[in-house]
């Protein structure tokens, strides 16, 4: 469970995970939020919403995968998945 989990003890830490459950799909549980949106809802900074999902990605908390647009043309995002 995040809330106890002992290497997440910010309530920053926190907030930025809460941010990207309300994103997640109730189906599918992947979203797309980026990481300004995540930092906008959470009161964080960006620096702080990156180090939190690197964070939890190597806890195993989350999955997270890499979207380049074919053409090559636009942004790249990420996409995000409760484990």
């Amino acid at each position: 469970m995040v809330a106890k989990h002992p290497q997440l003890k910010l309530i920053s830490h926190k907030a930025v995970l809460f941010a990207l459950r309300i994103y997640m799909n109730n189906k599918t549980g992947y979203c797309y939020p980026t990481e300004v949106q995540i930092a906008a809802f959470a009161s964080a900074s960006e620096k702080t919403v990156r180090m939190v999902l690197k964070k939890a990605v190597d806890l195993g908390l989350i999955e997270r995968e890499l979207h380049i647009p074919k053409s090559g043309r636009g942004y790249k995002n990420y996409s995000y998945k409760p484990l």
